[in-house]
C-alpha cells in the first residue's frame, strides 16, 4: 500500500479500535488523516 490512502473503517479493522477513536486522533492531528466528500481518510506509506 506504498503512497495509497485508506478510509476510516479500513483503519478501524487494522487497528482493532472504536471508529471514533480513529475520527478523533484525525482531527486532534495524531494521525495524517483528511476529509474527503464527509469521509475521513488516511495516508498509509509502507
Amino acid at each position: 500500500m506504498t503512497g495509497s490512502t485508506c478510509t476510516a473503517e479500513e483503519i478501524v479493522r487494522y487497528l482493532r479500535v472504536d471508529p471514533y477513536t480513529v475520527k478523533r486522533l484525525a482531527r486532534a492531528g495524531k494521525i495524517p488523516g483528511f476529509k474527503v466528500g464527509g469521509q475521513w481518510r488516511a495516508n498509509v506509506n509502507n
